[in-house]
């Protein structure tokens, strides 16, 4: 009687794990399918909210906003279009000005062969704006766009009006290797059904403060899905290895660079060597304490629309060259 109940239990559980077992399994593949859905229906709204504009030195993923001065904004590290949309409406009132908002190569439908090192990915903006009939803009670069930003004030001078860096990336960025728990969650967020947990969620990363603000919320979410910013994303980090100091002689323009002490994603102490490099004006407005998304805000922001209305008052928009 004894051995019998020991079979009969011993069956019952094997039938139970089982059916645990494959209910884990449906689990797993409807994640996957709801997952997946949520991504290709942010690629479809993201391609939406964009036009491909062809240069003669590749494709451009572009959104465009506003009249006025122009500004054209490099996102950071991940990002895309989206990133330099949400950067500019946290930063100034967008529609005072001509808002060009593009994703950088490598990031969503801007291929990467467009421009693999920042000098590249400056030049390939600069035919941008031949095809947008714009003369001049204030260039910003928001932490990994600021290689980019910077190349592009050095190296076509005449183009820009201003140049403003929140936490800019100028010089080179060796990043250890993170503890197992991050790369765990990294990796996940990196899926289709962590990209949209995550995307449900940017308080997570924001905190509750910045988590109230919609376009800080965009910010956050522009990091997902991962997919299609992947290939930007591991091009940055091997172009930002062995950069070195991106140069600024030729930079000329008046110049705001805005940077938390504790950022612990870019060291502070780049932007206190970038702003002795550039001279002349050039500003360095430092958030005490700050963290690496304190660039956007209140103090920052209330400077940067300041900076930016005094040699906005200046700047004719220029007719087509």
């Amino acid at each position: 009687m004894l051995v019998a109940a020991k079979r009969i239990w011993f069956r019952r559980l094997g039938k139970g794990c089982a059916a645990l077992a494959l209910l884990g399994l449906l689990g797993v593949v409807v994640t996957a399918i709801v997952g997946h859905r949520w991504a290709e229906a942010r690629r479809a709204e993201l391609a939406e909210g964009s036009r491909v504009v062809t240069t003669p030195l590749g494709d451009v993923e572009v959104t465009e906003h506003g009249e006025g001065a122009a500004i054209l904004v490099m996102h950071g590290t991940p990002g895309g279009y989206d990133q330099s949309a949400a950067t500019a409406r946290a930063m100034v009132d967008a529609d005072d000005y001509r808002i060009i908002a593009a994703s950088r190569p490598g990031y969503l439908r801007t291929p990467l062969e467009s421009g693999v090192s920042p000098a590249q990915q400056a030049d390939l903006f600069a035919a941008l704006l031949e095809e947008l009939d714009v003369a001049r803009v204030a260039v910003v670069g928001a932490s990994g766009g600021g290689p980019a930003a910077l190349q592009f004030a050095q190296r076509h001078p005449d183009r820009c009006w201003a140049l403003v860096l929140l936490a800019g990336v100028s010089n080179s960025i060796d990043e250890p290797e993170p503890p197992l728990p991050i790369r765990a969650v990294s990796a996940f967020v990196g899926t289709d059904m962590g990209g949209m947990i995550f995307s449900s969620n940017p308080a997570v990363l924001l905190g509750p403060e910045r988590a109230e603000r919609e376009e800080m919320v965009a910010i956050a979410q522009s990091f997902v899905p991962e997919g299609p910013r992947r290939a930007g994303v591991e091009n940055d980090e091997a172009e930002f290895l062995h950069m070195g100091p991106v140069p600024t002689s030729a930079i000329r323009c008046p110049s705001l660079i805005v940077h938390g002490t504790d950022d612990p994603a870019v060291p502070f102490e780049q932007s206190q060597a970038l702003a002795e490099r550039i001279g002349g004006d050039a500003e360095l407005l430092a958030i005490e304490g700050g963290r690496h998304l304190s660039t956007l805000d209140a103090e920052a922001t209330t400077r940067i629309r300041e900076f930016l209305a005094t040699y906005q008052a200046d700047e004719i928009q220029q007719p087509s060259r």
